[in-house]
């Protein structure tokens, strides 16, 4: 009788110093795979890692759902309970089998990270470009990678997807199957109406899937209705400021134009492959190509300078670029000989007021040949007038004060040389203090008759 009493307390001391290294061994597995879990889920979407687990006998089962993964594992006793909490949140399902196991961790594009096997929707990631007018469909698989059959198998469209999306009985969600066996595969559709007339716009959301077992898994879906360039225009202007159009050009002039793209609903879209040429009149034609150029806001803007010496006569201006389609237009303009007005130059960056005089203007001639002012007319608005011109330090005029016109350097005129431009020694002489705040409007008539004006605030 003692013998069978001090056998018995044998086997019960071994029994409960066994149970004690298997609950050890399962707090070890479970510290390993919540603390990986957690560090991959740092590391964001498409990461994943393999960690091997190692597991007792007595594995009653698992659970890895919302913060939690973990055991329940069996004693002579009762179950106990041995888990962890993630920061991550978790799906999946453990190995529960004696022995060492290799799990996968993956952080899924939804952010949910799986932990071995569990339901998985391929692909997990889906990314299309869909033009307006199009009905199309895309097919999606479901993979139950778990040891267990799963019931009520759900999807559902989430996100602002739901506008342009559906599955195959016209609805936002469905059910896929009443059930689904371990390793089974499942297929569905989902399908695209995108309205002919919709505005580029960017939809994204889920289809979210889960069964009554609470597996779940989402497919991330991104679907982009892109701009369709469907007009571009060319518009010419004669000002820095792209405001006043103009048609007709002289040599030394710079012509400013403007293209413009919009898509299929008139909206101004942007364009990276724009392509300008632009092709003079002569008989043996001429052509200058930009090519990859980029709008903003829906326009380009240009600029072509014309050289005292371009051909004359009707220029074109090309403008080509295709965004899913093409479209180009293109517009002329005439260049005429160059008046001497349109040679002339006149910069009053650095000039100043000092007493009596307005000092260090610049003027010149950008072409070629030599010009001729024959006249200037000077008009201050505070009504002070001028009694003397002074240009690269010849005194041209003197007289009675005037805001009338005046002969330079009469009869024969001021030459202004080819390609030159006087920086110094230029000067108006007025009949009283300049002061400040002044607007003066100066004219330059030429040889040719033509007039070249400048008005300025000293």
């Amino acid at each position: 009788m003692i013998l069978a009493i001090v056998a018995f307390l044998f086997v019960m001391s071994h029994s409960t110093a066994s149970e004690t290294i298997d609950v050890s061994m399962t707090q070890t597995a479970v510290k390993t795979l919540a603390k990986a879990a957690d560090n991959v889920y740092a590391l964001g979407p498409g990461n994943q890692v393999t960690v091997e687990i190692d597991l007792p006998a007595g594995i009653q089962s698992q659970y890895v759902s919302n913060n939690q993964v973990g055991y329940v594992f069996g004693t002579q006793e009762s179950n106990t309970d041995i888990y962890e909490n993630t920061t991550a949140y978790v799906v999946g399902e453990l190995p529960t089998t004696r022995g060492k196991h290799l799990v996968t961790i993956e952080v899924l594009e939804s952010g949910t990270t799986r932990i071995g096997g569990g339901l998985i929707i391929v692909p997990a990631k889906f990314f299309r470009t869909i033009r307006p007018g199009t009905s199309d469909s895309n097919e999606f698989s479901v993979w139950n990678n778990t040891s267990r059959v799963l019931t009520d198998l759900n999807a559902t469209l989430t996100g602002n997807i739901n506008s342009i999306a559906e599955f195959d009985n016209g609805e936002n969600s469905k059910i896929l199957a009443a059930s689904i066996n371990p390793n089974q595969t499942i297929t569905f559709d989902i399908d695209w109406s995108i309205a002919s007339n919709q505005s580029a716009t960017d939809y994204s959301g889920y289809i979210e899937l889960f069964s009554a077992e609470n597996y779940i898994d989402k497919s991330m879906i991104y679907i982009r209705v892109p701009h369709i360039l469907t007009e571009l225009n060319v518009t010419l202007f004669g000002d820095a400021n792209y405001a006043t159009p103009k048609t007709t050009f002289y040599q030394g002039e710079t012509v400013y134009y403007k293209i413009t793209v919009s898509d299929h609903i008139g909206a101004v879209m942007d364009v990276s492959d724009l392509n300008i040429t632009i092709s003079d009149p002569a008989p043996v034609m001429d052509q200058s190509t930009l090519t990859g150029l980029a709008t903003t806001d829906g326009t380009y803007l240009g600029t072509e300078s014309i050289s005292c010496t371009s051909e004359t006569g009707t220029w074109i201006i090309l403008g080509e670029a295709r965004h899913f389609e093409s479209a180009s237009d293109s517009n002329t303009y005439e260049v005429d000989t160059a008046t001497e007005a349109t040679k002339f130059s006149f910069d009053y960056a650095d000039a100043y007021t000092t007493g009596t005089r307005l000092k260090d203007f610049a003027y010149g001639n950008v072409c070629s040949p030599d010009i001729i002012i024959k006249q200037m007319r000077i008009v201050v608005s505070s009504g002070i007038l001028v009694n003397e011109i002074v240009l690269n330090n010849d005194t041209v005029w003197s007289g009675i004060p005037t805001a009338n016109w005046v002969d330079i350097n009469w009869p024969g005129g001021t030459i202004v040389t080819a390609n030159t431009i006087f920086t110094s020694n230029n000067e108006l002489k007025l009949s009283s203090a300049a002061g400040t705040g002044n607007t003066y409007t100066i004219d330059f008539k030429f040889n040719d008759d033509s007039i070249y004006t400048v008005s300025f605030v000293k």
